[in-house]
């Protein structure tokens, strides 16, 4: 499922804002959205450090674009086409783009996060050759 890019950098901003506790000295703390997420060296607490200190989404993670590219070519979100953490840039973004739709070409199916109902009803017509969504495809486990 694909999901608008200001949708997917929105969702990642306030989940690392409310991902820290506060120790004795009153210093956050910070926990989840770490390496799994494909951050380089200590960026990721540079860009913690700037969520918590309330920094816009823009000055906080508006250069760690192409998320989505970056998962279909099997990188990490924001590893910024960094591939598999080798060092190895695969061009601009234009190719990384162009590069990443060539792959979605090959997938079976490929939905949208803003028409879940449309694509789930898709993905089943796709894998059975009927149309139907359930109940529990259409369940909300992850409300925030």
């Amino acid at each position: 499922m694909f999901r608008k890019p200001k949708q997917r950098m929105a969702s990642m901003y306030y989940y690392m804002q409310t991902r820290f506790t506060t120790g004795k000295d009153n210093e956050p703390k910070f926990y989840g959205a770490g390496w799994a997420w494909g951050w380089a060296g200590s960026k990721v607490h540079e860009v913690r450090q700037a969520i918590y200190d309330n920094k816009t989404i823009a000055e906080t993670l508006g250069r760690y674009t192409g998320c989505q590219a970056n998962m279909v070519l099997g990188a990490r979100c924001m590893s910024r086409h960094d591939w598999g953490g080798r060092g190895d840039d695969w061009g601009s973004d234009a190719e990384v783009a162009a590069h990443a739709i060539q792959r979605v070409k090959k997938f079976k199916f490929a939905g949208l996060e803003g028409e879940w109902k449309l694509s789930i009803c898709l993905f089943n017509f796709l894998m059975t050759g009927t149309r139907y969504v359930t109940r529990g495809q259409l369940a909300n486990d992850r409300p925030t």
